[in-house]
Formats: C-alpha cells, sequence, structure tokens
C-alpha cells in the first residue's frame, strides 16, 4: 500500500510554532531565514500512526517552481533540507536543520561547547551529554 502525502507551504499556525521555537535561539531568527531566499514546507502523510509527526523542509525559493514540474503520482523521497518536525505544538530541529543554522553563524559563540568523539556520538543518539564527554565549554558558562 502506497501511503500518500500532503506537501506544502507551512501555513500561519504551523509558522508561529516553529517561529516560537526558533525565537529561543535568536528572537529574529524566522526572519533570517526569510531573508535568506528560503521557504519552510511541511510534509503530512495520511497516516493513522501515532508516531507519523508533520515534517518541515527548508527549500531555496528558486527550487520552489520545480515542486509544480514534479507528477501528482511521483513518489518524493527527499524535498530539500529536513529541518525538523511539530509534536504536540512545539517544533523539534532536526541534527540537518542544526548543522544549516550554525553553518549561517545563528548561534553565538556563548552557546557552543566542543565534545569528545563519545560526547558526538551521544548526541547523534538522541543520548544526554556527560560531563566527562565535554572537552571545551565557553569561558562565559552557556546560557539558556
Amino acid at each position: 500500500m502506497i501511503e500518500s502525502s500532503h506537501f506544502r507551504e507551512i501555513n500561519e499556525i504551523e509558522k508561529k510554532i516553529i517561529i516560537k521555537s526558533l525565537s529561543k535561539l535568536s528572537p529574529n531568527l524566522y526572519q533570517i531565514l526569510v531573508k535568506s531566499n528560503k521557504k519552510l514546507y511541511i510534509s503530512i502523510k495520511e497516516s493513522n500512526l501515532e508516531s507519523n509527526y508533520p515534517t518541515i523542509y527548508l527549500i531555496v525559493n528558486h527550487f520552489e517552481k520545480n515542486l509544480d514540474l514534479i507528477e501528482f503520482k511521483t513518489k518524493i523521497y527527499s524535498k530539500g533540507l529536513y529541518f525538523g518536525f511539530i509534536k504536540k505544538a512545539d517544533f523539534y530541529k532536526s541534527l540537518e536543520g542544526a548543522g544549516f543554522l550554525y553553518r549561517q553563524g545563528i548561534f553565538p559563540e556563548s552557546k557552543h561547547i566542543t565534545l569528545n568523539e563519545e560526547g558526538e556520538k551521544s548526541v547523534l543518539y538522541g543520548s544526554n551529554i556527560l560531563k566527562n564527554m565535554v572537552v571545551k565549554i565557553p569561558s562565559n558558562g552557556i546560557r539558556r
């Protein structure tokens, strides 16, 4: 059975959820994304699975017109940069999304920590970071 999904630009409610989450990093982060010529799209699969959360993709504006060229029956596996997902009115950034934001210089130096190899694996597997995994921490500490 082929599972169908809806793929569209985010609506105002989804936009507010994402802005609320991103503003914890930087108050004007969403505006930075808009100014960078990128748009957020959502993919909602038609499935009754509880673990099937709407996924958010970041797409460069000039690729947007290519979406219309894809035939309706074509199964799409990737739609841009996987940016995260929405669960219970909260937006969770993906590792790819966090990497994109890092490359854009979004995270201030006061939020950077350096981990050893064991710490890197812990992050990648979604586990906790232990004190002995931290190699370097900013001199002014981590502030939330």
